[in-house]
């Protein structure tokens, strides 16, 4: 956050480090341990923290390896291991029932031969379809593509309120706010009343 956030540092606590006069706060950790400590104890952040969190009312999974497409083709087993922060994630996600939880998945889920040069097509939701599935986008890709059967088993065996996503575009601390899913993130830090999301 130091490097975006638009709030100075308060200070660090108990491995919490507070901006905006307490508004956000931050811990560095790797978030499938922080999963399996919650899912061990659902009062992790009350004992190890000090911080009174026993619940989530809405979880926003952004979390996920990856580095654009020198990442995805040059180290895919490095990306794959999305598909352990994605199950921990959703373990605790079906346990734990948020209000509402949305899974940001990738175009990379939809199959590569539909999109390929000689096959320009504009992608819609229904070329992923699970009881037919095409090949996705390397380990990125299939780990993605693991996530939204994950969510949709969520919905239909644990009520889980959750919405998916494919943005075509990355995201990420250090990208430029002319992407989309930062200036939205921008948008929203700023509380923009109202507040506009664009596209079709």
């Amino acid at each position: 956050p130091d490097t975006w956030a638009p709030w100075k540092c308060d200070g660090e606590d108990r491995g919490i480090t507070v901006y905006g006069d307490g508004r956000v706060l931050f811990l560095q950790a790797d978030l499938r341990d922080v999963l399996r400590e919650l899912n061990r104890d659902p009062e992790y952040f009350v004992n190890q923290h000090g911080l009174d969190v026993t619940r989530f009312k809405d979880i926003f999974h952004f979390a996920a390896i990856v580095g654009g497409r020198s990442k995805i083709d040059g180290d895919p087993m490095l990306v794959a291991q999305d598909l352990s922060i994605d199950a921990e994630m959703f373990l605790y996600v079906c346990r734990n029932k948020p209000d509402r939880f949305l899974y940001p998945s990738s175009s990379a889920a939809y199959p590569i031969d539909l999109q390929t040069e000689s096959n320009t097509l504009q992608l819609k939701e229904s070329d992923i379809d699970f009881k037919k599935m095409g090949e996705p986008d390397m380990t990125y890709g299939w780990s993605k593509l693991t996530g939204e059967f994950l969510a949709k088993i969520a919905a239909s065996h644990y009520g889980v309120h959750v919405t998916c996503i494919r943005p075509f575009s990355g995201y990420g601390e250090d990208q430029d706010l002319s992407y989309p899913i930062p200036a939205i993130a921008a948008r929203a830090a700023r509380k923009e009343d109202p507040f506009e999301v664009w596209g079709t």
